[in-house]
């Protein structure tokens, strides 16, 4: 029987700046409380401060499971991937790479209590709730995950979540276009073009540091621009088709009830309702929506429903 206490889990730190808040970080990862092995990879993004440089090395002469790489500026998205490459190459049999900002926080429990639900859900991705400190704002992302609110709404996922290596090993990276301000936002829909899908995790003990000037409130101030440019690179993923097939999947706009059967068809797309018993939706209240329309119709203008393949 495979001991998942030999799973591994990589923590990766893109770091231009903060050189104080990155320690801090890091104290916080050390200090973390697991069964799972753990190393930590610090991608230094062409920082040209000297405490950086040798506070980290300090650190990694201290620590074994500390790595520190150091590259030319590349913005955000170019430190994570660098990070990324480093991380598929010389630990192969990593199961999941967490990212932290230099300027985040973790408690003792988040490492593990993310990996767990990662390794329960089967998802590409476990993604957390903003707990901030030094000011007091909170942010909930809801109790389940929906592509199509994460395509059209917002990004409901903090670059600070932790994902399956097999995201990364299929091709998907950060955008490194530093024209893109919600380079977070884009890597998400790239994971769910590849056909990954995220899960919510609460209670993990997360720490933002909620500041006065950050890169997304910058990006937040162009946010059309931004969005513009999201919706050209991931064309097909905002064709209708495919966002009414998310509707579908995950939030069906209608409801047929079929007297005498016992049964009710939500669906946004008709031809691929199935039928659900009534029974099955007392079983399980949770797994239950609430069309927005309740439709009665004759059987005989009902389509054969059909699977998806």
């Amino acid at each position: 029987m495979y001991d998942r206490s030999k799973d591994l889990i990589v923590v990766a730190m893109p770091l231009y700046g903060h050189a104080a808040l990155a320690l801090e970080a890091l104290e916080t990862i050390l200090a973390s409380e697991t069964v799972f092995r753990t190393q930590i990879v610090v991608s230094v993004d062409g920082d040209p401060r000297r405490e950086v440089f040798d506070s980290l090395t300090l650190y990694a002469a201290a620590h074994s499971n500390i790595h520190i790489i150091f590259g030319e500026n590349a913005g955000p998205g170019g430190a994570r991937n660098r990070a990324v490459d480093y991380i598929l190459e010389e630990m192969p049999d990593v199961k999941a790479v967490y990212f932290v900002d230099a300027d985040n926080r973790v408690q003792p429990h988040t490492i593990d209590t993310l990996y767990r639900q990662l390794l329960a859900s089967n998802a590409g991705w476990v993604y957390t709730n903003i707990d901030t400190f030094s000011v007091n704002w909170r942010a909930h992302y809801g109790n389940s995950y929906s592509r199509l609110i994460h395509c059209i709404t917002d990004n409901i996922c903090d670059t600070g979540s932790m994902i399956s290596a097999d995201v990364f090993r299929s091709g998907v990276r950060f955008d490194d276009d530093r024209q893109n301000g919600f380079e977070d936002w884009e890597f998400w829909l790239s994971a769910i073009e590849a056909g990954f899908v995220g899960t919510p995790c609460h209670d993990t003990g997360f720490e933002y540091r909620l500041r006065a000037e950050s890169r997304f409130k910058e990006a937040n101030r162009d946010r059309s621009g931004s969005i513009s440019f999201l919706r050209k690179r991931h064309k097909a993923l905002f064709r209708r088709p495919t966002l009414v097939g998310f509707e579908h999947e995950e939030c069906p706009r209608y409801g047929v009830i079929r007297a005498g059967e016992g049964t009710v068809s939500l669906f946004t797309d008709l031809s691929l309702a199935l039928p659900i018993s009534s029974s099955m939706m007392r079983s399980v209240p949770s797994g239950a929506v609430c069309p927005s329309r309740i439709i009665s119709i004759s059987r005989r203008f009902l389509p054969r429903p059909t699977q998806r393949r």
